[in-house]
């Protein structure tokens, strides 16, 4: 039988991981840096998927530390009005110190309509499950293109 106080604290971290992504305060298109960066382990790593995908995406290979993934994710807040992050299902593996969570990331560009990005994040958490060594977040390509011509200039 699996640990259920592991379990929870393992929830619990990849949750709030991923919530710490969400604005500052409600609406605007500021980050909370330090909220993200308190989540993560000294080695954290950051890569994407899906490999086809990210091999079209010379920014989007390999991996980042916290702090460059942070510095991108402000790049693109800058050119967001807001966004909101839902979690709709999370899957917990206590044994390997992991989790799978599906996220709907409704992001708005300004001066347009929100769009939905559902975006898969696979966490692996320390020993003690209390902070992130590795993400991976598999983002849907197609709304992201959406969001970089709305970016551009475009509908």
């Amino acid at each position: 039988m699996a640990d259920s106080s592991l379990y929870t604290k393992l929830t619990s971290t990849a949750k709030d991981f991923v919530l710490a992504l969400s604005p500052k305060k409600p609406g605007n298109n500021e980050s909370d840096d330090e909220r993200f960066l308190s989540h993560l382990a000294p080695e954290f790593a950051h890569s994407w998927g899906h490999k086809f995908y990210v091999g079209t995406q010379p920014g989007m290979q390999g991996s980042v530390d916290g702090q460059v993934f942070l510095e991108r994710m402000n790049r693109l807040a800058g050119q967001m009005e807001t966004w909101y992050i839902e979690i709709t299902e999370t899957c917990v593996d206590v044994e390997k110190k992991s989790a799978a969570l599906k996220t709907d990331f409704y992001m708005t560009i300004k001066g347009h309509e929100p769009v939905l990005n559902e975006i898969v994040w696979w966490l692996k958490m320390d020993g003690s499950g209390e902070k992130v060594v590795e993400s991976c977040e598999y983002i849907d390509p197609v709304a992201s293109s959406k969001m970089m011509e709305q970016m551009k200039g475009g509908k």
